[in-house]
């Protein structure tokens, strides 16, 4: 139930990102984790993009042994979406919030409304190689019906966390939280509530980095687990896919297959 792959066809696609990809050299096939039973030795990187349907834990359990091999997960989930990767994500400091981000700012009227919006602009953006660029140039990137992610503390007296933020709100933004796992009928009107709702800035993207290991076969120094978790997937589609979100997309990619540092 995922966004088709490089299908530039259907509005809901992934056909803007798939061509940046082939002209990257990265080659893209489907994977079908129900039938395949594990993920292919040779994939550099897995991408989960909108999921419909929770994962089984069949599936969760052959993502798990990828992953625990020093393997590249980028992970995008919508709101209100129980993908049943909660506790293989929480391995690496990753939770999704049942939230919807939503922002509360002035019209051209001068009147003020609330949108499911998570605007990323100047120190939005982290300063880790994914994001670094799109925060030295002053960018901005709109992501509509985004969902939160935390990313918890580190234990007292452990070493700091290796999971970091990459892109994120400002105070003018908070996760709307429904116990009833629905959107709102209409948001125009809603403020925040500091009793049930998540107070902003909230992290709409964030990565684990495992570090450094040494390659077994060949004593080469590479790079260990990754994980990229972004909490929207619609917005890279064909319909609504912009230059940033393109750029940031295959980025991720970029760092998860080792194209960067």
């Amino acid at each position: 139930g995922e966004h088709p792959g490089p299908d530039s066809t259907a509005p809901n696609g992934y056909g803007i990102v798939g061509q940046r990809l082939k002209n990257d050299n990265v080659e893209v096939a489907n994977l079908n984790l129900g039938q395949k039973g594990e993920v292919p030795a040779d994939a550099d990187a897995v991408v989960i993009a909108g999921p419909a349907i929770s994962f089984s834990p069949f599936e969760v359990e052959a993502l798990d042994k990828y992953l625990a091999n020093n393997g590249k997960l980028f992970v995008l989930l919508d709101p209100y979406m129980t993908s049943g990767l909660e506790a293989l994500l929480a391995k690496y400091g990753l939770k999704y919030e049942d939230d919807l981000v939503l922002f509360r700012g002035m019209t051209t009227t001068g009147t003020q409304m609330t949108v499911p919006l998570a605007a990323i602009y100047q120190g939005g953006f982290s300063m880790l190689p994914i994001t670094m660029k799109f925060a030295t140039a002053n960018l901005q990137l709109l992501i509509y019906d985004a969902r939160s992610i935390t990313i918890p503390p580190s234990p007292q007296g452990q070493p700091p966390s290796t999971t970091q933020f990459l892109l994120q709100t400002d105070t003018n933004a908070w996760g709307w939280v429904n116990k009833d796992g629905k959107a709102p009928a209409d948001p125009k009107t809603l403020t925040f509530n500091k009793a049930t709702d998540i107070p902003g800035p909230v992290t709409i993207a964030a990565e684990y980095d495992g570090g450094q290991i040494a390659d077994p076969k060949t004593s080469a120094t590479v790079p260990a687990t990754r994980v990229v978790a972004v909490g929207s997937s619609k917005f890279l589609q064909n319909d609504t896919a912009e230059a940033v979100g393109a750029n940031f997309f295959t980025n991720c990619i970029d760092w998860l297959v080792k194209k960067n540092a």
